[in-house]
């Protein structure tokens, strides 16, 4: 079962990847500013995995609600990324879409680009929630930020042993009645007489 996951998954990446590098050759993308075109590949893949892993959607399948989850949850949650480029997921993604109704890959784009116009602020703020942080992506923003290695074994080790003490600590200061313990639930023992 795991494998078939797996295999799904570089699948979703995959598909993400072609369609990602598909836009960013297209005269749309080439139109974009040097600055939007340097991430955008980056975003629109990640907007896509996404989309296909979490919402089980294609593009073609995308309207507000979707976009909404997408861009204000789910992007802002898995996106490895700083302010600049969290600051870039709305124009990428308007140009996404206007190469999505260019292509006819999905019609009447006008209104989900007027939707998501305004919300940039939204998702750097959630991006930026330190409660969107697993510890994966808190781990991976700290090394950044302090310009080291992510990919360190070491460092990595020491990260999850201090996650885990941190962890170990909260449920100690837990009341008892606050602790939920894991019952086996009673069988009732029933006898019955013979006729």
């Amino acid at each position: 079962l795991d494998e078939t996951e797996d295999q799904n998954e570089d699948k979703d990446r995959t598909r993400a990847s072609l369609m990602a590098a598909s836009f960013c050759y297209s005269p749309v993308a080439t139109a974009m500013p040097r600055e939007l075109r340097d991430h955008a590949s980056f975003i629109v893949e990640e907007l896509l995995y996404n989309s296909f892993v979490y919402l089980d959607l294609a593009p073609a399948q995308w309207d507000e609600s979707a976009m909404r989850e997408l861009l204000l949850d789910i992007v802002p949650r898995k996106l490895l990324a700083d302010v600049g480029v969290l600051e870039m997921v709305v124009p990428v993604t308007e140009a996404f879409l206007y190469w999505l109704q260019f292509k006819g890959l999905v019609p009447g784009i006008a209104v989900l680009t007027q939707t998501i116009h305004g919300w940039t602020d939204q998702i750097v703020a959630a991006g930026n929630d330190p409660r969107n942080r697993n510890s994966n992506k808190q781990y991976m923003m700290e090394s950044l930020d302090d310009g080291l290695d992510p990919s360190d074994p070491q460092r990595r080790q020491a990260f999850m042993e201090q996650q885990s003490h941190e962890c170990g600590e909260a449920l100690a200061k837990l009341e008892p009645q606050e602790r939920k313990e894991v019952r086996e639930p009673t069988i009732p023992i029933v006898e019955y007489e013979s006729k």
